[in-house]
């Protein structure tokens, strides 16, 4: 994938800012009152909850947040953040960098997670232990979820076909 040059990130930032302001505008016209926090504080949040695209496994698993944008996604500290993902509850990928990196699509914009996202990686994890693999199955449109993906199965609350067909697939990997 190719990197962003400085102009593009220019570009780009201009466009977030404008977007941003549209929409800052929209909210405090319909009479929302904004918490009581320091600009700076409040524009520190917002920034992590831009996802991340700076990776080439962005096509097929990303973007990411960074522990600090699942922090300030769900509303909690970062080391509640790595506890989750010890547990499984959070997909975390590990970059070559040592980066700790979480896909967005295992989060719905109020912080909620994938239902059942647990079970799946446990069952995956029987089969390899490859967290990036279990993104890349978990993420990949397939003919088995009439060419959706697990993840969007699992949000639709077709957990059963997935926890199926991952126990297929671990088998597989483990053989």
């Amino acid at each position: 994938m190719k990197r962003r040059g400085r102009n593009d990130l220019d570009e780009y930032n201009a466009r977030l800012v404008r977007a941003f302001t549209t929409e800052l505008l929209a909210v405090q016209f319909s009479g929302v009152q904004a918490k009581d926090e320091p600009p700076a504080a409040a524009a520190k949040r917002l920034a992590y909850l831009i996802p991340i695209r700076d990776s080439n496994w962005n096509s097929l698993v990303g973007p990411f947040f960074d522990t600090d944008g699942v922090a300030a996604l769900r509303g909690v500290t970062d080391q509640a953040v790595l506890h989750s993902a010890q547990r499984g509850n959070i997909l975390r990928l590990v970059t070559p960098d040592n980066r700790r990196v979480y896909p967005v699509w295992q989060f719905r914009e109020n912080g909620e997670l994938l239902p059942d996202l647990r079970a799946v990686l446990q069952i995956l994890g029987a089969g390899l232990d490859d967290p990036w693999t279990w993104a890349i199955w978990l993420n990949t449109p397939s003919a088995v979820f009439r060419d959706h993906s697990a993840a969007e199965y699992l949000w639709s609350g077709r957990t059963d076909a997935v926890i199926r067909e991952a126990r297929r697939t671990a088998a597989r990997w483990g053989a």
